[in-house]
């Protein structure tokens, strides 16, 4: 059998940030997190993240749905751990459940865009871009980075997370690989530039990660 509401609340308010666990009301709200949207961009919207530090991955942010090209979608944002260590991060995801729900048949190929700010100042630079091309159906309905931005990097109390949704694969970044060939010289390098998609990342990544780069 399932908890009951009593339980699951209890739970809920025993997983909250020590920050905010035992404080006084006036303190709460103005430590609380919340996310909204603070304003429309042309392929998505402008998000507003409050405290995001007093989240985890049992309180997660999640925005209020946004559409773009007549579809529903939500973004995640929340502190976690990294995966085989004790380093804190924000984890940032795109999550297309909306969809699913109204049609169990979804699916689209999208390249979708997280660029984060201190500030909405034009000339504040991004704490951080991603970028990647997915398809969202309704087994692989959310995609993201659980180590987006390393919460090291960033003590503020509000955050501005600009997403930009654009169907198809059309990501803006190339990836310049360089490929030598063994045995024939200089003159076998090639160039190419190929776009990024969240595997060919996954797979720099790994590979990166291999070599401590």
């Amino acid at each position: 059998a399932g908890e009951s509401a009593m339980i699951y609340l209890e739970r809920l308010r025993k997983s909250l940030p020590s920050a905010l666990l035992g404080a006084d009301e006036s303190t709460q709200e103005r430590m609380w997190p919340w996310c909204d949207i603070h304003d429309a961009l042309p392929n998505g919207v402008m998000l507003c993240l409050a405290n995001p530090h007093n989240t985890s991955d049992e309180h997660q942010l999640r925005s209020p749905p946004f559409y773009v090209g007549g579809i529903p979608w939500t973004v995640r944002f929340y502190r976690t751990k990294a995966q085989g260590s004790d380093a804190a991060f924000f984890a940032a995801y795109l999550d297309a459940n909306h969809a699913v729900r109204e049609n169990a048949a979804f699916e689209k190929q999208v390249t979708f865009t997280f660029t984060v700010r201190r500030s909405l100042e034009a000339r504040a630079e991004p704490v951080c871009r991603k970028e990647a091309t997915f398809v969202f159906r309704k087994d692989t309905d959310n995609r993201g980075w659980r180590e987006c931005i390393s919460a090291a990097a960033v003590d503020d109390a509000r955050l501005y997370l600009a997403v930009e949704v654009r169907e198809g694969a059309v990501a803006t970044e190339n990836i310049t690989i360089q490929v030598t060939m063994e045995g024939v010289g200089k003159e076998g390098d090639m160039r190419f530039k190929v776009k990024q998609t969240m595997t060919l990342q996954k797979l720099m990544e790994s590979y990166c990660s291999r070599l401590h780069c």
